[in-house]
Protein backbone atom coordinates (compact mmCIF):
# COMPACT_ATOMS: atom_id res chain seq x y z
CA UNK A 1 0.00 0.00 0.00
CA UNK A 2 1.12 2.95 -0.90
CA UNK A 3 2.19 5.95 1.96
CA UNK A 4 -1.07 8.55 0.01
CA UNK A 5 -3.54 5.44 0.82
CA UNK A 6 -2.77 4.94 4.13
CA UNK A 7 -2.89 9.22 4.97
CA UNK A 8 -6.25 9.56 3.64
CA UNK A 9 -8.19 6.00 5.07
CA UNK A 10 -10.59 7.04 7.01
CA UNK A 11 -11.33 5.91 10.46
CA UNK A 12 -13.98 2.88 10.92
CA UNK A 13 -17.76 4.85 11.46
CA UNK A 14 -20.05 4.46 14.06
CA UNK A 15 -22.56 2.34 11.93
CA UNK A 16 -19.41 -0.34 11.17
CA UNK A 17 -18.65 0.26 15.05
CA UNK A 18 -22.28 -1.01 16.07
CA UNK A 19 -22.21 -3.97 13.60
CA UNK A 20 -18.76 -5.40 14.77
CA UNK A 21 -20.57 -5.11 18.42
CA UNK A 22 -23.74 -6.52 17.19
CA UNK A 23 -21.45 -9.64 15.86
CA UNK A 24 -20.60 -10.24 19.53
CA UNK A 25 -24.24 -10.15 20.61
CA UNK A 26 -23.16 -6.26 22.63
CA UNK A 27 -25.28 -3.59 22.11
CA UNK A 28 -23.33 -0.60 22.48
CA UNK A 29 -24.94 3.00 24.40
CA UNK A 30 -24.33 6.12 21.88
CA UNK A 31 -21.75 7.76 24.42
CA UNK A 32 -19.88 4.29 23.97
CA UNK A 33 -19.48 4.29 20.34
CA UNK A 34 -18.83 8.32 20.14
CA UNK A 35 -16.35 7.23 22.50
CA UNK A 36 -14.82 3.99 20.24
CA UNK A 37 -14.64 6.19 17.01
CA UNK A 38 -11.91 8.34 18.57
CA UNK A 39 -9.56 4.70 18.67
CA UNK A 40 -7.84 3.09 14.98
CA UNK A 41 -9.33 0.44 13.75
CA UNK A 42 -7.64 -1.68 14.79
CA UNK A 43 -7.84 -1.05 18.49
CA UNK A 44 -11.38 -1.24 18.23
CA UNK A 45 -11.52 -4.30 16.80
CA UNK A 46 -9.14 -5.08 19.86
CA UNK A 47 -11.39 -3.51 22.41
CA UNK A 48 -14.30 -5.25 20.68
CA UNK A 49 -12.74 -8.61 21.29
CA UNK A 50 -12.72 -7.86 24.97
CA UNK A 51 -16.28 -7.07 25.20
CA UNK A 52 -16.68 -10.74 25.76
CA UNK A 53 -15.72 -10.77 28.90
CA UNK A 54 -18.21 -7.90 30.49
CA UNK A 55 -21.29 -10.20 31.58
CA UNK A 56 -23.93 -7.28 30.39
CA UNK A 57 -24.92 -7.02 27.10
CA UNK A 58 -25.46 -3.32 27.32
CA UNK A 59 -21.91 -1.66 27.16
CA UNK A 60 -21.00 1.99 28.69
CA UNK A 61 -19.04 4.61 27.92
CA UNK A 62 -17.43 3.66 31.88
CA UNK A 63 -17.24 -0.26 29.89
CA UNK A 64 -15.24 0.91 27.41
CA UNK A 65 -12.99 3.10 29.08
CA UNK A 66 -12.32 -0.03 31.71
CA UNK A 67 -11.39 -2.21 28.88
CA UNK A 68 -8.82 0.92 27.31
CA UNK A 69 -7.23 0.77 30.79
CA UNK A 70 -6.26 -2.64 30.39
CA UNK A 71 -4.84 -2.11 26.72
CA UNK A 72 -2.76 0.74 27.97
CA UNK A 73 -0.85 -1.44 30.64
CA UNK A 74 2.78 -0.71 30.33
CA UNK A 75 4.89 -3.58 28.84
CA UNK A 76 7.90 -4.50 29.51
CA UNK A 77 10.96 -3.46 27.74
CA UNK A 78 15.02 -3.83 28.02
CA UNK A 79 17.13 -1.15 28.11
CA UNK A 80 20.86 -1.35 26.64
CA UNK A 81 23.70 0.70 28.28
CA UNK A 82 24.69 3.27 25.66
CA UNK A 83 28.27 2.30 24.14
CA UNK A 84 29.90 5.44 24.45
CA UNK A 85 28.71 6.02 28.40
CA UNK A 86 31.58 5.72 31.15
CA UNK A 87 29.96 6.36 34.41
CA UNK A 88 32.55 7.86 36.36
CA UNK A 89 29.94 7.44 39.41
CA UNK A 90 31.11 3.62 39.38
CA UNK A 91 34.84 4.04 39.40
CA UNK A 92 34.49 6.73 43.22
CA UNK A 93 32.25 3.56 44.24
CA UNK A 94 29.71 4.48 47.44
CA UNK A 95 30.00 5.67 50.62
CA UNK A 96 26.78 6.20 52.58
CA UNK A 97 24.70 4.91 55.80
CA UNK A 98 21.26 4.66 56.53
CA UNK A 99 20.82 5.00 60.00
CA UNK A 100 18.34 2.13 61.42
CA UNK A 101 17.81 3.82 64.89
CA UNK A 102 15.68 6.27 62.96
CA UNK A 103 13.86 3.63 60.98
CA UNK A 104 10.57 2.11 62.65
CA UNK A 105 10.37 -1.28 60.68
CA UNK A 106 10.73 -4.05 63.44
CA UNK A 107 10.44 -1.26 66.33
CA UNK A 108 6.97 -0.71 66.96
CA UNK A 109 6.08 -1.02 70.65
CA UNK A 110 2.86 1.21 70.29
CA UNK A 111 -0.42 -0.69 71.31
CA UNK A 112 -2.79 2.57 71.21
CA UNK A 113 -2.88 2.73 75.00
CA UNK A 114 -2.56 6.19 76.97
CA UNK A 115 1.01 5.67 77.88
CA UNK A 116 1.76 5.42 74.46
CA UNK A 117 0.75 8.72 73.60
CA UNK A 118 2.00 9.89 76.79
CA UNK A 119 5.47 8.48 75.84
CA UNK A 120 5.35 9.89 72.17
CA UNK A 121 4.87 13.63 73.61
CA UNK A 122 6.96 13.97 76.12
CA UNK A 123 9.97 12.76 73.87
CA UNK A 124 8.84 15.43 71.39
CA UNK A 125 8.83 17.91 74.12
CA UNK A 126 12.04 16.88 75.23
CA UNK A 127 14.22 16.70 72.36
CA UNK A 128 13.03 20.17 71.05
CA UNK A 129 13.54 21.43 74.71
CA UNK A 130 17.18 20.19 74.49
CA UNK A 131 18.22 22.24 71.23
CA UNK A 132 16.84 25.15 72.82
CA UNK A 133 19.17 24.39 76.15
CA UNK A 134 21.58 23.62 74.32
CA UNK A 135 22.19 27.06 72.79
CA UNK A 136 24.55 29.17 74.37
CA UNK A 137 22.96 32.50 74.39
CA UNK A 138 19.35 32.64 76.30
CA UNK A 139 18.49 36.44 77.00
CA UNK A 140 16.10 35.26 79.51
CA UNK A 141 16.08 32.69 82.46
CA UNK A 142 14.30 29.57 81.45
CA UNK A 143 11.65 28.82 83.87
CA UNK A 144 9.03 25.94 84.44
CA UNK A 145 5.52 26.75 83.87
CA UNK A 146 5.05 25.67 87.76
CA UNK A 147 7.38 28.09 88.65
CA UNK A 148 6.37 31.09 87.03
CA UNK A 149 4.21 31.88 90.35
CA UNK A 150 7.61 32.80 91.52
CA UNK A 151 8.45 35.53 88.98
CA UNK A 152 8.18 38.83 89.78
CA UNK A 153 5.52 40.98 87.65
CA UNK A 154 7.36 42.86 85.23
CA UNK A 155 10.31 40.58 85.05
CA UNK A 156 10.32 38.55 81.13
CA UNK A 157 11.39 35.09 81.74
CA UNK A 158 11.49 31.96 78.70
CA UNK A 159 9.31 29.40 78.85
CA UNK A 160 9.48 26.05 76.46
CA UNK A 161 6.17 24.84 75.97
CA UNK A 162 4.10 22.45 73.57
CA UNK A 163 1.27 24.40 72.07
CA UNK A 164 -2.37 23.16 73.13
CA UNK A 165 -4.52 25.50 71.79
CA UNK A 166 -4.53 28.66 69.49
CA UNK A 167 -7.84 31.28 70.21
CA UNK A 168 -8.89 34.81 68.81
CA UNK A 169 -10.35 37.26 70.92
CA UNK A 170 -12.76 39.45 69.71
CA UNK A 171 -9.78 42.39 70.21
CA UNK A 172 -7.92 40.08 67.67
CA UNK A 173 -5.56 39.24 70.28
CA UNK A 174 -4.02 35.71 70.39
CA UNK A 175 -4.15 33.54 72.96
CA UNK A 176 -2.38 30.18 73.25
CA UNK A 177 -2.66 27.98 75.68
CA UNK A 178 1.08 26.16 76.62
CA UNK A 179 2.17 23.45 78.61
CA UNK A 180 5.44 21.71 79.57
CA UNK A 181 6.28 18.49 81.78
CA UNK A 182 5.19 20.22 85.19
CA UNK A 183 1.34 22.75 83.69
CA UNK A 184 -0.18 24.40 81.40
CA UNK A 185 -1.29 28.11 81.63
CA UNK A 186 -2.39 30.93 79.33
CA UNK A 187 0.11 33.67 77.22
CA UNK A 188 -1.18 36.57 75.46
CA UNK A 189 0.37 38.27 72.09
CA UNK A 190 -1.21 41.28 71.83
CA UNK A 191 -3.03 42.76 68.32
CA UNK A 192 -0.61 46.24 68.45
CA UNK A 193 0.79 47.99 65.42
CA UNK A 194 3.92 48.37 66.67
CA UNK A 195 4.65 44.39 67.11
CA UNK A 196 2.73 43.52 63.81
CA UNK A 197 6.32 41.19 63.35
CA UNK A 198 5.46 39.28 66.79
CA UNK A 199 1.43 39.29 65.76
CA UNK A 200 2.13 38.06 62.46
CA UNK A 201 4.96 35.25 64.51
CA UNK A 202 1.91 33.85 66.77
CA UNK A 203 -0.13 33.62 63.51
CA UNK A 204 1.94 30.90 61.89
CA UNK A 205 1.91 28.81 65.20
CA UNK A 206 -0.14 25.76 65.10
CA UNK A 207 -1.08 22.97 67.86
CA UNK A 208 1.35 20.52 69.00
CA UNK A 209 4.81 22.20 68.00
CA UNK A 210 6.83 23.26 70.81
CA UNK A 211 8.75 26.40 70.83
CA UNK A 212 10.54 29.30 73.03
CA UNK A 213 8.33 31.80 74.55
CA UNK A 214 9.53 35.03 76.30
CA UNK A 215 6.71 36.29 78.39
CA UNK A 216 6.78 39.54 80.45
CA UNK A 217 4.38 38.70 83.66
CA UNK A 218 1.56 40.88 84.36
CA UNK A 219 -0.76 41.19 87.14
CA UNK A 220 -2.70 38.93 85.41
CA UNK A 221 -1.63 38.13 82.18
CA UNK A 222 1.54 36.53 81.12
CA UNK A 223 2.19 39.08 78.01
CA UNK A 224 4.23 37.54 75.01
CA UNK A 225 7.31 39.65 73.81
CA UNK A 226 9.02 36.88 71.50
CA UNK A 227 8.59 33.94 69.97
CA UNK A 228 11.59 31.35 68.64
CA UNK A 229 11.25 28.02 66.75
CA UNK A 230 13.93 25.49 67.05
CA UNK A 231 14.66 25.69 63.80
CA UNK A 232 17.95 24.79 61.98
CA UNK A 233 21.07 26.28 62.81
CA UNK A 234 22.99 28.73 60.17
CA UNK A 235 25.49 27.32 58.12
CA UNK A 236 27.08 27.02 54.78
CA UNK A 237 25.99 24.37 52.37
CA UNK A 238 27.91 21.36 52.20
CA UNK A 239 29.82 19.67 49.79
CA UNK A 240 31.50 16.42 48.86
CA UNK A 241 34.69 15.80 47.11
CA UNK A 242 33.78 13.29 45.33
CA UNK A 243 31.84 14.79 41.51
CA UNK A 244 29.18 12.50 42.14
CA UNK A 245 25.67 13.03 42.50
CA UNK A 246 21.84 11.39 43.42
CA UNK A 247 18.65 11.31 41.26
CA UNK A 248 15.38 11.57 42.98
CA UNK A 249 11.75 10.87 41.87
CA UNK A 250 8.61 10.37 43.89
CA UNK A 251 5.11 9.19 43.46
CA UNK A 252 5.42 6.88 40.54
CA UNK A 253 2.57 4.97 41.35
CA UNK A 254 2.61 2.39 38.83
CA UNK A 255 -0.42 0.18 38.36
CA UNK A 256 -2.41 3.26 37.34
CA UNK A 257 -3.60 3.99 34.28
CA UNK A 258 -2.28 7.27 34.12
CA UNK A 259 1.23 5.73 34.61
CA UNK A 260 3.88 7.87 32.16
CA UNK A 261 5.49 4.47 31.24
CA UNK A 262 6.92 5.52 28.43
CA UNK A 263 8.39 8.33 29.89
CA UNK A 264 9.58 6.57 33.03
CA UNK A 265 11.60 4.64 30.03
CA UNK A 266 12.55 7.76 28.61
CA UNK A 267 14.23 8.03 32.06
CA UNK A 268 15.98 5.17 32.21
CA UNK A 269 17.51 5.38 29.16
CA UNK A 270 18.89 8.40 30.25
CA UNK A 271 20.34 7.50 33.10
CA UNK A 272 21.91 4.42 31.10
CA UNK A 273 23.67 7.01 28.55
CA UNK A 274 21.25 7.22 26.11
CA UNK A 275 20.11 11.01 25.29
CA UNK A 276 21.60 14.43 25.97
CA UNK A 277 24.03 15.03 29.30
CA UNK A 278 25.85 12.19 29.21
CA UNK A 279 28.41 14.09 31.34
CA UNK A 280 25.41 14.72 34.38
CA UNK A 281 24.22 11.08 34.08
CA UNK A 282 27.75 9.77 33.89
CA UNK A 283 28.12 11.28 37.83
CA UNK A 284 24.80 10.03 39.12
CA UNK A 285 25.84 7.23 41.96
CA UNK A 286 22.14 6.95 43.62
CA UNK A 287 18.54 6.95 42.91
CA UNK A 288 16.27 8.12 45.80
CA UNK A 289 12.69 6.86 45.28
CA UNK A 290 10.40 9.47 47.81
CA UNK A 291 7.39 6.96 48.21
CA UNK A 292 3.97 6.12 46.54
CA UNK A 293 6.11 3.38 44.38
CA UNK A 294 2.68 2.02 43.23
CA UNK A 295 -0.15 3.03 42.82
CA UNK A 296 -2.09 0.14 45.60
CA UNK A 297 -6.04 -0.53 45.68
CA UNK A 298 -8.70 0.49 48.14
CA UNK A 299 -7.15 3.74 48.60
CA UNK A 300 -9.28 6.11 47.26
CA UNK A 301 -13.30 5.38 45.99
CA UNK A 302 -13.55 3.91 42.64
CA UNK A 303 -9.91 3.41 42.82
CA UNK A 304 -10.54 0.19 40.59
CA UNK A 305 -12.03 2.17 37.64
CA UNK A 306 -8.85 4.21 37.18
CA UNK A 307 -6.38 0.99 37.67
CA UNK A 308 -4.64 -0.91 34.90
CA UNK A 309 -2.96 -3.45 37.15
CA UNK A 310 -5.23 -3.93 39.69
CA UNK A 311 -3.30 -6.84 41.91
CA UNK A 312 -1.00 -5.13 43.91
CA UNK A 313 1.73 -7.82 43.61
CA UNK A 314 1.73 -7.39 40.06
CA UNK A 315 2.53 -3.64 40.51
CA UNK A 316 5.41 -4.23 42.27
CA UNK A 317 6.33 -7.10 40.23
CA UNK A 318 6.74 -4.38 37.47
CA UNK A 319 8.28 -1.68 39.24
CA UNK A 320 11.09 -4.18 40.15
CA UNK A 321 11.54 -5.14 36.63
CA UNK A 322 11.72 -1.14 35.72
CA UNK A 323 14.53 -0.74 38.60
CA UNK A 324 16.41 -4.01 36.93
CA UNK A 325 16.81 -1.57 34.11
CA UNK A 326 19.06 1.12 36.18
CA UNK A 327 22.78 0.79 35.93
CA UNK A 328 24.49 -1.79 38.17
CA UNK A 329 26.44 1.31 39.32
CA UNK A 330 23.47 3.02 41.12
CA UNK A 331 22.67 2.20 44.36
CA UNK A 332 18.64 2.44 44.89
CA UNK A 333 17.39 3.72 48.35
CA UNK A 334 13.58 3.40 48.44
CA UNK A 335 10.67 4.80 51.11
CA UNK A 336 6.99 4.12 50.81
CA UNK A 337 4.42 6.39 50.71
CA UNK A 338 0.37 6.14 51.51
CA UNK A 339 -0.34 4.62 48.57
CA UNK A 340 2.12 1.75 49.40
CA UNK A 341 1.23 -1.58 51.02
CA UNK A 342 2.45 -0.68 54.12
CA UNK A 343 0.69 0.49 57.13
CA UNK A 344 -0.69 4.09 56.24
CA UNK A 345 0.42 5.71 59.52
CA UNK A 346 3.51 7.28 59.91
CA UNK A 347 6.38 6.35 60.68
CA UNK A 348 5.59 3.48 58.20
CA UNK A 349 7.77 0.39 57.99
CA UNK A 350 9.98 -0.42 54.59
CA UNK A 351 8.67 -2.18 51.90
CA UNK A 352 8.54 -5.39 52.58
CA UNK A 353 11.13 -8.07 50.02
CA UNK A 354 8.32 -9.61 48.68
CA UNK A 355 7.04 -6.61 47.49
CA UNK A 356 10.15 -4.70 46.60
CA UNK A 357 13.25 -6.45 45.58
CA UNK A 358 16.34 -6.39 47.68
CA UNK A 359 19.36 -7.44 45.43
CA UNK A 360 21.85 -6.34 47.32
CA UNK A 361 22.19 -2.64 45.54
CA UNK A 362 18.58 -1.84 46.24
CA UNK A 363 17.43 -0.54 49.73
CA UNK A 364 14.19 -0.60 51.22
CA UNK A 365 13.66 1.79 54.21
CA UNK A 366 11.05 3.09 56.24
CA UNK A 367 9.54 6.70 56.45
CA UNK A 368 10.99 9.34 57.32
CA UNK A 369 14.48 8.02 56.25
CA UNK A 370 17.96 9.46 57.59
CA UNK A 371 20.86 8.54 55.95
CA UNK A 372 24.37 9.72 55.40
CA UNK A 373 25.21 9.84 51.37
CA UNK A 374 29.21 10.62 50.63
CA UNK A 375 29.36 12.77 53.61
CA UNK A 376 25.57 14.62 53.22
CA UNK A 377 23.03 14.30 56.00
CA UNK A 378 19.90 13.56 54.32
CA UNK A 379 16.00 13.08 55.36
CA UNK A 380 13.79 11.76 53.16
CA UNK A 381 9.67 12.23 53.87
CA UNK A 382 7.02 10.78 51.58
CA UNK A 383 5.82 14.60 53.09
CA UNK A 384 1.93 13.20 53.82
CA UNK A 385 1.71 15.73 56.66
CA UNK A 386 2.40 18.60 54.32
CA UNK A 387 -0.99 18.98 53.37
CA UNK A 388 -1.96 19.81 57.20
CA UNK A 389 0.25 22.23 57.47
CA UNK A 390 -1.08 24.55 54.24
CA UNK A 391 -4.56 23.95 55.90
CA UNK A 392 -3.25 26.14 59.36
CA UNK A 393 -0.14 28.25 58.16
CA UNK A 394 -1.66 31.36 55.92
CA UNK A 395 0.20 31.84 53.29
CA UNK A 396 1.51 28.36 52.02
CA UNK A 397 -0.01 26.81 49.28
CA UNK A 398 0.51 23.10 47.47
CA UNK A 399 1.72 24.77 44.40
CA UNK A 400 5.26 25.72 46.16
CA UNK A 401 5.86 22.63 48.26
CA UNK A 402 9.38 24.34 48.70
CA UNK A 403 8.03 26.37 51.32
CA UNK A 404 5.85 24.30 53.03
CA UNK A 405 9.29 22.29 53.92
CA UNK A 406 10.63 25.18 55.21
CA UNK A 407 8.00 25.51 57.94
CA UNK A 408 8.59 21.86 58.58
CA UNK A 409 12.34 22.72 59.15
CA UNK A 410 11.38 25.49 60.99
CA UNK A 411 9.79 23.18 63.66
CA UNK A 412 11.76 20.92 63.60
CA UNK A 413 9.35 18.19 63.22
CA UNK A 414 8.05 16.57 59.92
CA UNK A 415 4.29 15.76 61.09
CA UNK A 416 3.82 19.07 63.90
CA UNK A 417 0.28 18.94 64.12
CA UNK A 418 -1.16 15.15 65.80
CA UNK A 419 -4.36 15.64 65.49
CA UNK A 420 -4.24 16.05 61.72
CA UNK A 421 -1.91 13.59 60.46
CA UNK A 422 -1.98 9.98 60.67
CA UNK A 423 0.55 9.30 62.89
CA UNK A 424 1.04 6.33 65.36
CA UNK A 425 2.28 7.38 69.11
CA UNK A 426 5.79 5.15 69.05
CA UNK A 427 7.86 6.22 71.88
CA UNK A 428 10.32 8.02 70.28
CA UNK A 429 9.22 10.81 68.10
CA UNK A 430 10.77 9.40 64.70
CA UNK A 431 9.36 12.39 62.79
CA UNK A 432 11.65 14.62 64.46
CA UNK A 433 14.10 16.83 62.02
CA UNK A 434 18.03 16.44 62.68
CA UNK A 435 20.61 18.88 61.68
CA UNK A 436 20.21 17.79 57.97
CA UNK A 437 21.80 19.25 55.04
CA UNK A 438 19.45 17.93 52.27
CA UNK A 439 15.73 17.43 53.12
CA UNK A 440 13.56 15.20 50.35
CA UNK A 441 10.09 15.50 50.09
CA UNK A 442 7.04 14.15 48.11
CA UNK A 443 3.49 13.51 47.84
CA UNK A 444 2.28 16.53 46.43
CA UNK A 445 3.09 16.16 42.79
CA UNK A 446 5.10 19.28 42.35
CA UNK A 447 8.40 19.91 41.38
CA UNK A 448 10.14 22.36 44.39
CA UNK A 449 13.70 23.30 45.16
CA UNK A 450 14.48 25.71 47.69
CA UNK A 451 17.15 26.51 50.38
CA UNK A 452 17.08 27.29 53.77
CA UNK A 453 19.95 27.98 56.21
CA UNK A 454 22.37 25.73 54.35
CA UNK A 455 19.98 22.96 53.54
CA UNK A 456 18.93 21.98 50.12
CA UNK A 457 14.96 21.50 49.92
CA UNK A 458 13.86 19.39 47.03
CA UNK A 459 9.90 17.98 46.44
CA UNK A 460 9.51 15.10 43.85
CA UNK A 461 6.88 15.73 41.11
CA UNK A 462 5.19 12.62 39.75
CA UNK A 463 5.19 10.16 37.01
CA UNK A 464 1.09 10.23 36.03
CA UNK A 465 -0.85 12.47 33.84
CA UNK A 466 -3.72 13.24 35.80
CA UNK A 467 -4.51 16.35 37.46
CA UNK A 468 -7.52 15.93 39.74
CA UNK A 469 -10.57 18.72 40.49
CA UNK A 470 -8.91 18.55 44.27
CA UNK A 471 -5.47 19.89 42.91
CA UNK A 472 -7.26 22.56 40.48
CA UNK A 473 -9.43 24.00 43.44
CA UNK A 474 -6.48 24.60 44.99
CA UNK A 475 -5.18 26.26 42.28
CA UNK A 476 -1.98 24.23 41.36
CA UNK A 477 -1.47 21.63 38.78
CA UNK A 478 1.28 18.74 39.01
CA UNK A 479 4.56 18.52 37.09
CA UNK A 480 5.31 15.21 35.83
CA UNK A 481 8.09 12.80 34.26
CA UNK A 482 10.46 15.41 35.76
CA UNK A 483 13.83 14.42 37.78
CA UNK A 484 15.57 16.45 40.13
CA UNK A 485 19.55 15.66 40.13
CA UNK A 486 21.91 16.72 42.68
CA UNK A 487 25.25 17.57 42.19
CA UNK A 488 26.83 16.74 45.92
CA UNK A 489 30.19 18.37 44.78
CA UNK A 490 29.17 21.96 43.55
CA UNK A 491 25.88 22.43 45.43
CA UNK A 492 23.77 22.19 42.26
CA UNK A 493 20.55 21.21 41.30
CA UNK A 494 19.28 20.42 37.42
CA UNK A 495 16.12 19.25 36.53
CA UNK A 496 15.46 16.92 33.61
CA UNK A 497 12.53 17.52 32.43
CA UNK A 498 10.93 13.63 30.32
CA UNK A 499 6.73 14.84 29.49
CA UNK A 500 7.65 14.86 26.06
CA UNK A 501 9.90 12.93 23.57
CA UNK A 502 13.22 14.87 23.52
CA UNK A 503 14.70 15.45 27.23
CA UNK A 504 14.66 19.10 28.28
CA UNK A 505 16.79 20.52 31.42
CA UNK A 506 15.18 23.57 33.81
Amino acid sequence: MRMCDIQSRDFMDIKEIISLAREKKKLLKPSAAEVLKNYPDEQIREIIDKLANIKSNFISESDIKEITNEIKRPDFIEIKRSSDFHPTAKEYGHDFKIYEDHDITGKSKCKGELDDFVKYFKDRYRRIRELFISRAINKFPIVDIDKLSDVKVGDTVRIIAMISNKLITKNKHIMLTVEDETQSTNVLVLNNSDKKELYDSAMRIVNDEVLAIDVKKGTNLLIVTNITWPDLPFKEKKKTEKDISFAFISDIHIGSSHFMSKNFENMLKWLNGSGPRKDLAEKVGYLLLGGDLVDGIGIYPNQDKELVIKDVYDQYKLLNQFLEMVPDHIKIIAIPGNHDAVRHAEPQPSLPEKLLVKDGRTFSVGNPAYMNIEGLHVQMYHGYTMESLVQDVQGLSLGKPEEIAIELLKRRNMSPIFDKSMIVPEHRDMMFIEEIDVFLTGHIHKIGYGEYRGCVIMNGGTWIDKTTSWQLRRGFTPTPAIMGVYDMKNARVSHLDFSTSEVAFQ
